[in-house]
């Protein structure tokens, strides 16, 4: 099998969306069993070695055909839109590149009732992450909608307020407190807990919120029967985000397993900017992509922000 075949099939493979490459390996009819967790780059290279083995990698190429039909280049127009740049948190699931390694980490810790305290630096995709696993958990744990909570600490003021929240966001009378909200949760999740996503888990820090608050935060989340599993995104570790006092531990840290949120890798990029530039007339080089990955760190934020140039230096060309 040549080898041409084998980088048109990866090419055409990282340039597909997320459910784009699901279907595929779905109508390839790819067994479960050599099917591995990773990026879709890495899940594509994986496709393709069983297609070689299968003596198959032109009817691979044919379902994918399907999604990527043969046709000459789209002309760049000069008001094509930019399809980088995204700015936050996304909220649209169109728009959202899968990473797969550490979705299938986070999803396998939640089945397991494991609280996740993920780490990571500002703008590397966290936030992202956290909309991710709050619209796919329901698919991926078999679960309810109502059983993923989405808060974003930011809106909320002190401790009445917090509180508040959680019970709406439950389906609680928003007055519960104290042990009468620990037993409603309890009754509400004794077939599927609550997995709740906290963003901006730094505003707990404010002196508005109470190391009792934190505390039975801590005892909705601890234990086998626990009501909530939690899922909670920060910049620094639990460990030293509340100091209340230096000789205590920490009342979050002590039930979270610690997940560090790497940097993109250059496979990763490539295969994000490949499948935002699908249908728009633009082609990056391989070169180009490379120093996009070096120049950004792997940072979503600064990567989508070189690529916007880019993009944006093409069109001004065409």
């Amino acid at each position: 099998m040549s080898k041409a075949l084998h980088l048109q099939a990866l090419d055409k493979l990282n340039c597909l969306l997320p459910g784009q490459f699901d279907t595929v390996v779905f109508r390839f009819e790819m067994p479960t069993e050599y099917q591995h967790p990773g990026t879709q780059a890495q899940q594509a290279i994986n496709l393709i070695n069983y297609a070689i083995q299968q003596n198959s990698l032109e009817k691979l190429l044919t379902v994918i055909a399907d999604f990527i039909p043969e046709q000459a280049p789209t002309a760049v127009l000069q008001n094509s839109h930019n399809p980088f740049g995204d700015i936050g948190r996304i909220t649209d699931p169109a728009l959202y590149f899968t990473r797969q390694a550490i979705q299938h980490e986070i999803f396998e810790s939640l089945r397991k009732g494991m609280n996740i305290s993920l780490l990571g630096p500002s703008q590397s995709g966290k936030s992202s992450l956290l909309e991710a696993v709050w619209h796919l958990g329901p698919q991926q744990l078999q679960r309810e909608a109502s059983r993923f909570v989405y808060l974003n600490l930011q809106g909320i003021n002190n401790d009445e307020d917090f509180f508040s929240a959680l019970c709406c966001e439950t389906g609680l009378p928003q007055e519960l407190s104290g042990y009468k909200l620990t037993r409603a949760l309890q009754q509400q999740a004794t077939q599927q807990p609550f997995v709740l996503c906290l963003d901006e888990i730094e505003c707990l820090c404010a002196t508005q919120f109470s190391r009792v608050a934190r505390d039975h935060l801590r005892s909705l989340a601890d234990g086998s029967n626990a009501p909530l599993t939690l899922l909670i995104a920060s910049r620094s570790s639990l460990g030293s985000l509340f100091p209340d006092n230096p000789k205590e531990s920490s009342p979050l840290a002590g039930v979270c397993h610690t997940l560090e949120l790497p940097p993109f890798s250059e496979v990763e990029i490539r295969a994000f900017l490949e499948s935002r530039l699908v249908d728009s007339g633009v082609a990056f080089s391989a070169g180009e992509m490379t120093a996009i990955w070096q120049q950004s760190g792997g940072n979503p934020r600064q990567m989508q922000k070189l690529a916007a140039e880019l993009y944006q230096r093409r069109v001004a060309d065409a």
